[in-house]
């Protein structure tokens, strides 16, 4: 089983890396969304088919309505960014490097504040938590 996990994750990420490289151009920042959440969708779906192959329970009562409030937190957060894309391709010359990097940028923030915030709405205090793990570990690192 391990090994098909590798070799899956292997081909997500080539599979990933194509499609950024495809779509990027066309699509500009929304191709690279699109072509990593259409992997990672497909990625889900292969592990799925390879657990339910090997007879395991992934989910103990209570990890659906988890799992729902996370993709609901996704799916806003993927529409904000997704709007914010637009509004900057409408409002700006992107043909710039320089005006790709801040739509880039841009919207790599707005994603992380606005799932943050999606989370933390839903009482998911996965962010909070890992950010605190980090500072930890920084404060750890520095002390040697």
């Amino acid at each position: 089983m391990l090994s098909n996990i590798v070799w899956t994750s292997l081909g997500s990420v080539s599979l990933n890396a194509a499609l950024n490289a495809l779509l990027m151009r066309p699509m500009g920042i929304s191709g690279i969304a699109l072509s990593t959440s259409s992997v990672t969708a497909l990625f889900a779906l292969i592990l799925g088919f390879l657990v339910r192959r090997e007879n395991l329970k992934v989910f103990r009562p209570g990890d659906r309505a988890f799992v729902l409030r996370v993709l609901a937190g996704s799916a806003v957060m993927g529409a904000v960014v997704l709007a914010w894309s637009a509004a900057f391709e409408g409002l700006f010359d992107v043909g710039t490097e320089t005006a790709r990097l801040f739509e880039a940028g841009g919207g790599l923030a707005l994603g992380a504040g606005v799932y943050a915030a999606a989370l933390q709405i839903q009482g998911i205090r996965a962010i909070p938590d890992a950010l605190g793990r980090l500072l930890r570990m920084a404060i750890d690192w520095r002390r040697g």
